[in-house]
């Protein structure tokens, strides 16, 4: 199959990677048994559902999805072996679309049926900062059908050493659906105007800040001053060459973009690493954040409590006493007369 290769991601329409994704797709399920089988396993995956007054989690069953939530992602993990997104290294059934600097590619562990994993085609750290105004452009160019996703390197990315970010079903992740109620009932308003919009969210369970808007370039600029709010409140430097915990959600419809960034504090609960019973293999990414948890182990499935989950949500996101430090820093980053 041919696909187009898009040089210029900031030229590319809204939407206009959706055909050519789709044929991808077909191609790959076809003639790359390992997707296929990953595929067909869905119809295995089963569900529940814990609702709240103004939100939801689905919880997962999926057994394929064991290899990525217990991913040794410590140097020595890694050193240890192949990197799997690298051009180089995958599967000769593999096939992608080459975007700019990233490669689309079909995941063959997938959480919904339409799971795009898209790396970058250099082998080169994971960071958000020098590939943000790419996400940008891809998430528009895959049209509201699909949502953009990342990993930060201690926040779910089983890649951390591979630049990479993720695609699937909007409809699939709850919180797409549920934006105007929780801003309704949780939400603080940090700065309007000219079309854009910065909300900080907090329901108990995540802490949050959304950034919604129809110009790309001041997305860029709002989200460069609310990484700087958040390093000056978390303490990570830019010395430091590490960016703060964080995944980051993106999507592009008639209105705009609407970018999620869900603040962390943890990349796994205490209850990951303990033994026997007390064991619980949850290790939350943006899918995760976003609404829907995924599970590996039946046992896990079927137990969970809704106060088990607050409770692990609240360990590893932001605490509130910091994110409303947080959300004062933005008030005052964005007011900045040089933000406009």
């Amino acid at each position: 199959v041919h696909l187009p290769d898009a040089s210029e991601l900031e030229r590319l329409s809204p939407g206009s990677l959706d055909d050519v994704v789709r044929v991808l797709l077909m191609h790959q399920y076809e003639n790359w048994p390992m997707l296929r089988e990953g595929i067909q396993q869905l119809d295995l995956v089963s569900s529940r559902w814990f609702k709240e007054s103004s939100f939801s989690f689905r919880l997962q069953h999926n057994p394929g999805r064991m290899k990525s939530t217990t991913a040794d992602v410590s140097k020595k993990g890694m050193a240890s072996r192949t990197c799997f997104l690298c051009p180089r290294s995958l599967p000769p059934e593999q096939k992608g679309l080459h975007a700019g600097d990233f490669i689309l590619l079909a995941n063959p562990f997938p959480i919904f049926r339409n799971h795009l994993t898209i790396a970058h085609i250099e082998h080169r750290p994971q960071q958000m900062a020098p590939s943000l105004e790419a996400g940008l452009h891809l998430a528009r160019a895959l049209g509201e059908r699909y949502t953009l996703f990342y990993n930060g390197p201690e926040c779910g990315a089983s890649a951390p050493d591979h630049m990479h970010f993720q695609a699937g079903e909007s409809t699939f992740l709850p919180i797409n659906s549920e934006r105007s109620a929780l801003k309704a009932a949780f939400g603080q308003r940090l700065f309007h105007g000219e079309g854009l919009d910065i909300w900080s969210v907090a329901e108990g369970f995540r802490t949050m800040v959304w950034v919604e808007g129809h110009d790309g370039e001041r997305i860029l600029k709002a989200l460069s001053r609310i990484d700087k709010a958040y390093r000056n409140v978390s303490g990570v430097a830019w010395e430091s060459g590490k960016e703060p915990m964080l995944n980051l959600m993106i999507r592009h419809g008639t209105t705009g973009w609407e970018v999620s960034l869900f603040l962390r504090k943890k990349h796994r609960p205490e209850r990951y690493f303990s033994e026997g019973e007390e064991k619980v293999l949850f290790s939350p990414g943006a899918v995760d954040m976003a609404g829907t948890c995924i599970l590996p182990r039946a046992e896990d499935y079927q137990r969970l409590t809704s106060k088990e989950l607050k409770a692990f949500f609240q360990e590893v996101s932001l605490p509130e006493t910091e994110f409303l430090l947080l959300s004062e820093s933005i008030k005052t980053e964005v007011s900045c007369g040089q933000f406009l």
